[in-house]
């Protein structure tokens, strides 16, 4: 390179050193106000677990907060990187969280429609409905299906007219037809198989 050409090429280490010194300047005085974006992170770590269309690998969470953690304690001296690492750690908590959550209500879904079927189980709640009753079902047994695949609870719809001596506490037994819960009719649409999955309820039907 002749030295005409040295003449040319621009000096990028003096604004980016200026720009980080000033952002952590900016971001050592505003250190007080830190905690304020904690919740905002935590929902950011959480809003992006239930946006993947995979399950990630259970240590993730974990694994990524607690690196973030490990390696703002070594930088702490530079609020800019301290920063980054407080933020990082923030979403993988959230991430995490989401994480815990997900596999401590873990319980086998049905995976295809089977039925009529007997099925006897508790009654847990009871709702109204125009043709008939609606009832949520605990701890189930299902005609041929192993403790092991059998869900934690079920949702029956039973069409009947009469008053009925259903009541939360009792004990039914009933044939009916059940499915997985329903998944989105569309993308983005509500995703009723989601929230049923966190209330246990891993099965839907009709009796």
């Amino acid at each position: 390179m002749t030295e005409a050409a040295v003449d040319f090429v621009p000096d990028l280490q003096a604004p980016a050193g200026k720009f980080v010194a000033g952002l952590a300047a900016r971001l050592e005085a505003e250190r007080d106000r830190w905690a304020l974006w904690i919740p905002a992170g935590f929902a950011t770590g959480v809003g992006g677990y239930f946006s993947l269309e995979h399950e990630p690998a259970a240590w993730l969470g974990a694994v990524v907060l607690g690196l973030a953690v490990a390696a703002g304690v070594l930088g702490r001296r530079r609020p800019g990187f301290l920063f980054a690492c407080l933020a990082l750690a923030v979403v993988a908590a959230g991430l995490a969280a989401a994480q815990f959550r997900t596999a401590s209500v873990a319980a086998p879904i049905l995976d295809k429609r089977i039925g009529p079927v007997a099925v006897s189980g508790r009654i847990v709640t009871v709702e109204r409905r125009a043709a008939g009753w609606r009832l949520t079902l605990e701890a189930p047994e299902i005609g041929f299906l192993e403790p092991e695949r059998t869900p934690a609870r079920v949702r029956i719809v039973v069409r009947h007219e009469s008053g009925g001596d259903f009541e939360p506490g009792r004990w039914v037994r009933l044939r009916a037809v059940l499915r997985p819960p329903p998944e989105p009719v569309a993308p983005g649409a509500y995703d009723f198989a989601r929230r049923a999955y966190f209330q246990g309820l891993c099965g839907v039907g009709f009796a």
